[in-house]
Formats: C-alpha cells, structure tokens, sequence
C-alpha cells in the first residue's frame, strides 16, 4: 500500500465523522446507478484475499505477505481480518514504519482511533521523518476531538513532508474544528494550489463560507467539489443543507 492509499484511508475517516449525521436517505441515489461496479469490484476483492491467503499459506513469516493480506482484507470490507493480519505482519517486522502505517490505516478504516494513533506514533518512532505516519497521527486525533494534538501532529507532517495537499487538508480541518475560520479557509487554500483537482479542499472551502455566512460561494464550492467527485457523501450533504437555507437568503422564495 502506497503514501497517497495510507493517505486516503486517514482522510477517507476524518471525512467520516464530519457527514456522521448524513443518513443514506440525505444522500442522492448515485449509488444505485453503480451497483454493477460495485459487483465488480467485490468479485475483485475477493479474488485477491484468495490469492494473498494463498500467498501467506506459502510463506507464512513473510511481513509483506500479511501485508498484502491486510490491504486485500481492507479492500473486501473485513475490517477486523485485516488489523489480524497486518498485526501478524508487524510482527514480523517490529521496526519497519511502513507496517505501523498501515496497521494504523487499517485501524482508522476500522474505527478505532485509539488504536490507529498508537500505530502512527509507532511508526513515527521508526521514522520521524515519514510525513504520512504524521498525517495518520493527525486523522486519528481529529477522530478523536483531540484537537491541540492532532495539530501538533500535522505541524510535523509539513514540517518533514513540505507541502502535501492533504498535510494542508488535514491542518484546515483542525483549525475548522477549533473555529480557527481564517486560519482553515488559508491552510484549505494551500491544499488546492498543492493539488488543484482534489474535491476536498473544495468542500473545506464551502465549509468555512457556510459557516461564516457566504452561503453564495458555500454554494459554489461544494457544486465544484461534486463536479470533481461526484460520490462525495459529504459534500451533497453541504449542498443539501444550502439549499434548504436559500429561501432565507434571497427574496424568501429562493428566487
């Protein structure tokens, strides 16, 4: 599992608990027009926990054979088989920050943050300078509240890592989740001139205007950020709720 995948896991949990409150019902029904990809992609991930069983059967004290288990767990929704395997893993490899990484990715998906920052701080242990580890560290405070800790974390993942658009993304949504609304609308600014075709920033963006009452560019934000992923829970749940609030803020008709 590479940076960016360990990456996304972090920022796929910390997105999850702020749309904590989006139902499914909140949700447009994208979903239903993918089922057949869904299909596919679970035959898929299938396949491949066969294959890295098979693999762990063959060399059964090989660390990146339970990895590629674990990762192959993950992806076919076995949350709890994959933190079994990649703890195997690590086991056999007790000093390789990598394995923290994903041991930690793995708990994040899992949701255990507790155990998530544990392996993150293993891993920054082995290897200071691994800015995903720190990043990880960052996602599992934030899915804690532990809000100066987890800044503190993601001061060091840019610090060692220089500017990654989700070190940004990350020290935004801490200063969003301490109020900090100038502050998290810069560090969501600095994410999208880092990667300019990533929707979350977008969102982050809308976030802030939301909150700080420019619901016209709240607006058109998250429609960029659904145009760039159109599956982004979060943000249909923001354009749901700009939408209910439009009538308040034009004429009284929404028009």
């Amino acid at each position: 599992m590479g940076a960016r995948a360990l990456t996304a896991i972090a920022i796929a949990a910390v997105l999850a608990v702020a749309q904590a409150g989006c139902s499914d019902a909140q949700v447009p029904s994208y979903r239903g027009a993918a089922d057949t990809e869904v299909a596919h992609a679970q035959t898929a991930a299938e396949r491949a926990v066969v294959a890295a069983q098979a693999a762990v059967a063959a060399r059964p004290q090989d660390a990146e054979a339970w990895e590629a288990l674990a990762s192959a767990y993950l992806e076919a929704g076995e949350q709890e088989a994959a933190w079994r395997a990649i703890t195997v893993a690590c086991h056999y490899a007790p000093k390789d920050a990598g394995c923290q990484d994903q041991a930690g990715a793995v708990a994040l998906r899992g949701g255990h943050p507790q155990r998530a920052a544990a392996a993150f701080a293993r891993a920054t242990e082995a290897n200071p300078a691994d800015w995903v580890a720190w990043d990880g560290l960052a996602a599992a405070f934030v899915a804690r509240g532990a809000w100066t800790r987890a800044e503190a974390a993601v001061t060091e993942a840019l610090v060692v890592g220089g500017p990654q658009p989700e070190s940004f993304w990350l020290a935004g949504t801490v200063a969003y989740g301490e109020h900090r609304w100038a502050v998290a609308r810069a560090y969501f600014a600095n994410a999208l001139a880092a990667d300019p075709h990533w929707w979350a920033p977008w969102w982050g963006l809308a976030e802030v205007d939301a909150k700080t009452g420019d619901l016209g560019s709240a607006a058109k934000e998250v429609a960029t950020a659904l145009a760039l992923n159109p599956t982004a829970g979060s943000a249909w749940f923001l354009a749901q709720a700009l939408r209910a609030e439009a009538p308040q803020t034009a004429d009284g008709n929404g028009g």
